[in-house]
């Protein structure tokens, strides 16, 4: 499928092309390529081979063309480097100043082998021999191992006889640490494991301390080349993994006969399985039969229901406070919980409006609400999820299902968002460009409103089975982060998302993201929601519920990863279904002038338990008009 390429003609590949050539879209490729780049996580070569046979098609020529296999090496070294980036910003400094350091020495060895008029074996650095001999050994020790869990270096052993020269004889304090390759193809490293630098005493105490001149330092401080005795590896290595020499995958704009090679059909992927389109039919109608059924409402609608009571936010955002108001102008309920944040904003106008239209008026502190939860009296009750923080949405409405078989949701949409569409911009000229890790990295600079650390909250009490699989519902939105760390924290065998229907830059983005995360998991999917569409995201919920939970035996959790009105979503699947652990990701600080402003239009809707008893009266299913605010 891949062909070989010995690693010794990438590597002069490499340094006889300019980064912008066309050559250098196929570098990387061949099968000894695809085992080199392997230190310490034989994962990636199954995705990136995986990511091959996905682009190459199933008409493809064997074998694949250079150009697909590298495109799939460097978009996989994108992808490494932004989640490095998002774990720490410090350790993409240390992964590309290597990269950087090592991809300079290689070409000036060719450029010195030139000069001198007689061909050179070319330097290729892919390893690290460090001594932690002064200064605050702990710190460094700290670091090191730090730099490990990164998975930026992989602890190869201690250093072989011959090269301990010093009187320090301490193992524990001596590393020889292999640079993982993956971090270093979009700077067109060699791919041999043959030299190595060397940083010791207060060299060492500088580069761990500055990884903004990881570059400057490794080359200031070089060393570690090897034995003159060390053999060119390249040459023995096609015979112990293919059995003999290997030919060269055909070159890049080559006018050879393509006729020539085998055609076949591209295989079967190694993880296309039943899972995506084996659900039998008896499970077909299993979940749908039993998450509540949905309703929207006109305001006359809420007239005939005579609501019991009303819990409503004391938000910060001035959607918050017309939505108060126009619910109130409409129902007159007989008691009221007011949910306080620490945060003011139109706070004091909400509750001030509430009591001046319910006589039973309760404020209860946010904290206090998802502790305790919020008891009500007995009747129906809405719930203006405008103002309300995720985690009360989903407690609030889950009880009220299983208490009371119905509940009325009101939510009050914005006119403008953030993200921004001009922040968005630069992302998406990005993508369009292909320019892969230019993408990734710009995700990170969107501004958000919130800040990180996350903080993962279980809604749930827990009650999974470790021994099988786990898959993980949630939302995409341009919040991106949330979703993101929410994939780093737990280990998930399956991710679905529902990425927003529309055009807009926001849309996007969010779908941008649901990429990013999705790509490195082997079993997953995006399905296109519109964002206001709550009978779609239930539906969504139900159907992956009864293919994976049902038929599949998977652990299944959601993420409150999306809109308000994804949250009610999950929280009306969990009151009918067995439902693993439900995640609210929260951040440790918000931006109030981040998030949303303007007033747009107020919906209303009614969520009834498949088992409830029907009201004397009959609702009209016809949605009402959408630009009716009222």
């Amino acid at each position: 499928m891949l062909g070989d390429v010995a690693l010794e003609d990438i590597a002069r590949t490499i340094v006889a092309t300019s980064k912008t050539a066309p050559g250098k879209k196929g570098v990387y490729r061949g099968i000894t390529a695809l085992a080199a780049v392997c230190v310490g996580d034989i994962g990636d070569v199954i995705s990136i081979y995986e990511m091959i046979l996905t682009s190459a098609g199933r008409a493809e020529l064997i074998p694949v063309d250079a150009r697909v296999q590298s495109a799939a090496f460097q978009e996989y070294c994108s992808r490494r480097l932004y989640h490095l980036n998002r774990r720490k910003g410090e350790l993409k400094d240390f992964a590309l100043g290597f990269a950087e350091a090592a991809h300079e020495l290689l070409v000036q060895s060719a450029a010195r082998g030139l000069s001198e008029g007689e061909p050179r074996r070319l330097r290729q650095y892919n390893s690290l021999y460090v001594r932690v001999t002064s200064g605050d050994e702990g710190a460094q020790l700290d670091r090191l191992r730090e730099l490990m869990d990164a998975g930026v270096f992989v602890l190869d052993a201690g250093p072989d006889a011959p090269r301990t020269k010093t009187r320090d004889s301490n193992p524990i304090a001596q590393f020889v640490l292999t640079y993982r390759k993956l971090f270093g193809l979009s700077n067109f490293v060699g791919l041999s494991q043959r030299d190595r630098f060397e940083l010791s005493g207060a060299a060492l105490e500088e580069w761990l301390a500055n990884p903004d001149r990881t570059r400057e330092i490794l080359l200031r401080d070089l060393g570690g080349l090897e034995s003159a005795e060390q053999l060119d590896e390249e040459a023995t290595t096609h015979q112990s993994l293919v059995g003999g020499p290997a030919p060269l995958a055909p070159a890049i704009g080559s006018s050879a006969d393509r006729h020539t090679a085998r055609p076949a059909p591209r295989p079967i992927t190694l993880w296309e399985s039943i899972d995506d389109n084996g659900a039998n039919d008896e499970f077909v109608d299993l979940a749908h039969e039993r998450v509540p059924v949905l309703r929207e409402l006109s305001a006359e609608d809420l007239v005939m229901l005579d609501a019991a009571s009303v819990i409503v936010g004391r938000g910060f955002e001035e959607r918050t406070l017309a939505s108060a108001q126009r619910l109130l102008s409409v129902v007159r309920p007989r008691q009221a919980v007011v949910i306080s944040y620490p945060l003011e904003g139109h706070g004091p106008a909400i509750e001030r409006a509430v009591r001046e239209a319910v006589t039973d008026c309760e404020v209860v502190d946010y904290n206090t609400a998802v502790a305790e939860g919020v008891s009500l009296p007995a009747g129906i009750a809405v719930v203006d999820v405008t103002g309300l923080a995720k985690p009360v949405i989903f407690d609030a409405i889950r009880r009220l299902l299983r208490r009371d078989g119905r509940v009325i949701v009101a939510h009050t949409a914005a006119e403008r968002h953030y993200p921004l569409n001009e922040d968005i911009g630069p992302v998406l000229e990005a993508h369009e460009r292909g320019d892969s890790y230019t993408l990734l990295t710009s995700l990170s600079g969107i501004l958000t409103g919130e800040a990180r650390p996350y903080t993962f909250d279980k809604l749930l009490s827990a009650d999974a089975d470790d021994g099988r699989r786990r898959l993980l519902c949630a939302a995409a939105s341009p919040k991106h982060e949330r979703l993101m760390s929410l994939i780093d924290e737990r280990d998930y065998d399956r991710v679905d998302i529902i990425v927003p229907a529309s055009d807009t830059p926001r849309a996007k983005l969010a779908r941008l993201a649901a990429e990013v995360a999705t790509k490195d998991f082997h079993s997953s999917s995006m399905v296109p929601v519109p964002s206001d569409d709550l009978a779609a995201m239930l539906g969504f919920i139900a159907e992956h519920y009864q293919r994976y939970y049902a038929h599949g035996n998977y652990e299944f959790e959601l993420g409150l990863t999306g809109s308000k009105l994804h949250a009610v979503a999950c929280a009306a699947a969990c009151s009918a279904l067995r439902v693993s652990q439900c995640w609210y990701v929260r951040p440790a600080d918000f931006d109030i002038e981040r998030f949303t402003h303007g007033v747009g239009v107020s919906r209303y809707f009614l969520l009834e338990a498949v088992n409830a008893v029907r009201p004397d009266w009959e609702v009209d299913v016809t949605p009402s008009d959408p630009r009716d605010t009222s």
